[in-house]
């Protein structure tokens, strides 16, 4: 039994639409990948003699190499 309102299906609510559940497979897809890419650019920062590591050089330095804007 369901405490939906008539009509209602659990797709319809937000974080279970087709959408959300087909971001979260592309999120599992790539999240290993994208924690070490982090934990790289991370790393190149630290070891660099002309930059800093925080997190606005570590944003920048991830859209560049992702050819992004900066948002």
């Amino acid at each position: 039994m369901s405490n939906l309102p008539p009509g209602v299906t659990d797709s319809m609510i937000p974080g279970n639409t087709p959408e959300d559940v087909e971001w979260e497979q592309l999120l599992d897809a790539i999240g290993p990948i994208a924690d070490d890419l982090l934990i790289e650019a991370r790393n190149a920062l630290t070891s660099s003699k002309h930059f800093t590591c925080n997190d606005t050089m570590l944003v920048a330095l991830l859209c560049d190499a992702l050819g992004v804007e900066m948002g």
